[in-house]
């Protein structure tokens, strides 16, 4: 199997779940939704486009990016996807012992989340983080 790029696995602000970019050029992204369905068009006026490649958590000392969350979590025992709030900030607190007491527990949520779909379509073995043709989603 191919590998799979986080800088081209995104998240919209403001829309549910994470897409897979297509395309982009100067006035937006075409992006299509994980659990399939058409490419929508999303204008960089109305929609803020991040890759989860690009998200890092605070430690006390540095950061982690999101790649390396992921395969420290496929290497443990990952509650289902229907865990409390709660839950998932202990788990974080498991398996980042030194994460930022400034993170907030919102985005362990997002990164959780992220990590589910992700996981249910892809081998996570086969994630990378590779910049691609410039590609600078903000």
């Amino acid at each position: 199997m191919a590998a799979i790029n986080l800088q081209k696995i995104v998240a919209v602000k403001g829309q549910p779940g994470l897409f897979h970019l297509i395309n982009y050029n100067s006035k937006g992204y075409f992006l299509q939704p994980f659990e399939g369905g058409a490419t929508r068009f999303f204008s960089n006026e109305k929609g803020k486009v991040l890759a989860v490649g690009n998200v890092d958590l605070k430690l006390k000392e540095g950061s982690i990016n999101s790649l390396q969350i992921f395969l420290q979590m496929k290497d443990t025992e990952v509650p289902s996807q229907n865990t409390s709030n709660d839950d998932i900030s202990f788990f974080f607190e498991q398996l980042i012992p030194n994460l930022d007491d400034s993170v907030a527990p919102s985005h362990l949520e997002k990164v959780w989340k992220w990590y589910h779909l992700i996981a249910d379509q892809y081998q996570m073995h086969d994630l990378v983080n590779d910049e691609d043709d410039g590609l600078n989603i903000i």
